[in-house]
Parts: structure tokens; sequence; C-alpha cells
């Protein structure tokens, strides 16, 4: 899929709304080839830069497997969303904040996040994305 006619956000949201669905393969057909993820605030010996499709689907199916329960579903009511635009036009920032529940405990966890996104010709060509490791550790510990 390459939607040039789409903006940034809107790219970003089909990501999201894809990766939500658990399709791997539309999430990645919005990233360019050679697409760089990052996170500035993971410490090795954890990787924290990830290049091109193939690299990205190995983290996403890490993480996917790594994570609680499919049954652990966000929560559409408590999360939320604001994405900024900025002077560049391929660049978006979303900060968003993701509440999920515990389905055994009902316990809502939430976990906070800052994007840094370019997207060119209908496709993300980088994405930094800023979180608190520590955070995301207590979210899992706490959905299983």
């Amino acid at each position: 899929m390459n939607d040039a006619g789409l903006t940034p956000r809107q790219v970003w949201e089909r990501s999201v709304w894809y990766g939500m669905q658990g399709d791997i393969d539309a999430q990645l057909a919005l990233y360019a080839p050679d697409c760089v993820i990052e996170f500035p605030f993971v410490a090795e010996p954890v990787p924290n830069r990830f290049t091109g499709r193939d690299e990205i689907r190995d983290m996403i199916v890490r993480l996917r497997a790594a994570t609680p329960a499919a049954e652990n579903q966000p929560v559409q009511s408590e999360s939320t969303v604001v994405v900024h635009e900025t002077a560049d036009p391929e660049v978006i920032i979303p900060e968003f904040t993701v509440a999920m529940a515990n389905s055994g405990t009902g316990e809502v966890v939430k976990s906070s996040y800052v994007q840094v996104i370019r997207v060119r010709d209908g496709l993300i060509t980088s994405i930094r994305d800023y979180f608190s490791p520590a955070t995301v550790e207590d979210v899992r510990r706490a959905l299983t």
C-alpha cells in the first residue's frame, strides 16, 4: 500500500489501527522498506533501533509474544490521543496514553508515549518512540 494522498496523521492512524487489529502485514505495508524505528530511552543491551520491514516485523512479533494474552485489550474510553502538527509537513508528533484492562482482575493500567513520525509519499520513513521502559514493564506485570 502506498497512499501518497494521505496526510502523515492519516497514515499513522491507519498504522495504529492495523496494529490494534493484529494485522502486522497491513501495518508494515505502511512503512517504507528502509523505515527506521528507534526507542531512545531503551538501554543496552536491549536493541533500540530497527531498520527495514524485516527487522521491524521481528520486533513486533517479539513484543506481541512478550505482551500479556490477547484478551488484554486497550480500553478506548480511557485512552487519549493528541497529534501535534509541525512546521515540517512530513512530521507529526503524537502523544498518547493507552489504558489496558486485565481481563482476569479488571485492573486498568496506563502507559504514555510520545512519538516523532516522518511520513513521505504515504509511507512511514521513521519513528522515534519515547516512553519509559520501566512503565511498560509495570504494565506488563500488572496484566499478567
